[in-house]
């Protein structure tokens, strides 16, 4: 039962990890939105994706996070830092007020983030296992794909309809 008990506690520190960095990422990407290099182009017209666009965009963008798993969270780690800034970048670049940019994004953002972070804490944790003197199968993660696929279409059918 205790290698159970690891098991929760890398994870735990894995979801810790994720967090802090994707979230001082998104807080510098809108400290540093005018330094920041346009990020993906010209905005697309949001009537014209439809939602398994949305969705199949969301998932290969998290397939950097999943790739981590077996180079022990060393892309994770970079990805996570992309992301925060992109993210950043994009609700600092708005034109709106920061909370009402925030606001905005709440209802989908909340279900993509979460997919983020998830999948992020996947990705790291074999690399915060090995920290702890345990060994951790990298795919041990993808359990959890069923719940970052259904997180994914919640957001992209929140962000297909403009939420």
């Amino acid at each position: 039962m205790a290698g159970l008990s690891n098991t929760y506690h890398y994870e735990s520190a894995a979801l810790i990890l994720a967090t802090a960095v994707y979230g001082a990422s998104f807080v510098a990407g809108v400290r540093l939105e005018s330094r920041l290099p346009a990020i993906g182009g010209p905005q697309a017209d949001l009537a014209a994706l439809t939602f398994g666009r949305l969705w199949l965009h969301n998932v290969l963008s998290l397939a950097p996070l999943w790739a981590g798993m077996v180079s022990f969270g060393g892309v994770t780690l970079l990805w996570l830092v992309f992301q925060g800034l992109a993210h950043g970048s994009v609700v600092a670049g708005s034109g709106l007020p920061l909370a009402a940019a925030l606001l905005r994004l709440l209802p989908h953002g909340l279900f993509e983030i979460a997919a983020i972070l998830l999948a992020g804490a996947a990705g790291l944790s074999p690399g915060v296992a090995l920290l702890h003197d345990e060994v951790a199968a990298p795919w041990r993660g993808l359990r959890w794909l069923p719940l970052w696929l259904a997180l994914l279409a919640v957001a992209a059918l929140l962000e297909g309809r403009g939420a």
